[in-house]
């Protein structure tokens, strides 16, 4: 899939907004929140066990291509924290 300037900035404002509605929550309520929403989002996909397969292994892929520049960006925003 190839996204438009307009689709990243979509991702981008919605990632903010979902980001700071678990803002403050632990980390076990994030990580549970985030997999009830991925949990939802592959049930969507009826009937079809391999296509989920296949989704969550796309999903996986592209969440491990996504951590270092996230990270990048998470060490900028905080950098006095970390020094």
């Amino acid at each position: 899939m190839i996204l438009t300037d307009e689709d990243a900035a979509l991702i981008r404002e919605r990632t903010h907004e979902i980001g700071g509605l678990l803002h403050g929550l632990d980390p076990q309520f994030q990580g549970a929140i985030l997999a009830d929403l991925l949990a939802t989002w592959l049930a969507g996909h009826f009937g079809s066990s391999s296509l989920r397969e296949e989704l969550l292994q796309i999903h996986v892929k592209t969440v491990r291509a996504l951590i270092p520049c996230n990270e990048r960006e998470l060490l900028d925003r905080h950098r006095s924290k970390f020094q």
